[in-house]
């Protein structure tokens, strides 16, 4: 009786405590996980994730992801990315670096001050506490086609590779430039409606 009044208690003085899942929602087309040691796994619908994993979705493809019970990533065609979860449904932290592609982000709930959920690509760090924010890399080329106008601003610039487009759907999202060097500085807040390039 002891022992049973024990785990009744430590089950829910620990409810919210639960052990983080992140778990491929939906897959449309064809998707590879690469765990670790384990090598290249193809990816589908319910498909359990680590921690570390890293994702790639093939053209013609998309996937989403769901992790705890309110937040998910819609990871677009040709998107390379790594995704890290730690801590648990209480003090979560949740961290997607992007290398290539794009990938919409919406967490349904406001993480408190124990949690956080950011995007990070080459030259910047997106901190989400509740929104809908879609995060794409351009290539120069990709970029400048679009805006033809910024050509000559660029010329001669081969550092200026790759770009990050910033698009806030719903809320605010903090955008931080990342040097080279790793140090995060000129912080902004982006609100709904709003873009920004990096």
């Amino acid at each position: 009786v002891i022992v049973i009044a024990v785990v009744a208690v430590l089950l829910l003085t620990n409810k919210e405590d639960a052990y983080r899942v992140i778990k491929v929602l939906e897959l449309d087309g064809t998707a590879v996980v690469d765990r670790g040691t384990v090598g290249a796994l193809d990816a589908y619908e319910g498909m359990v994730l680590q921690s570390g994993d890293k994702i790639s979705v093939d053209a013609n493809s998309f996937l989403v992801l769901q992790m705890d019970d309110d937040k998910y990533a819609y990871v677009e065609q040709n998107t390379i990315l790594n995704m890290v979860a730690e801590g648990t449904s209480r003090d979560s932290k949740t961290t997607i670096q992007l290398e290539t592609g794009a990938v919409t982000c919406q967490v349904e709930n406001k993480l408190n001050e124990n949690s956080s959920y950011e995007i990070h690509t080459q030259n910047s760090v997106m901190a989400i506490r509740g929104t809908v924010v879609r995060v794409e890399i351009l290539e120069q080329y990709e970029w400048l086609s679009m805006y033809p106008e910024l050509i000559e601003m660029f010329r001669g610039n081969e550092h200026y590779d790759k770009i990050t487009q910033v698009s806030v759907q719903e809320g605010r999202v903090s955008v931080s430039l990342q040097m080279p060097d790793g140090t995060v500085n000129n912080e902004v807040m982006l609100d709904a409606g709003y873009e920004r390039w990096i």
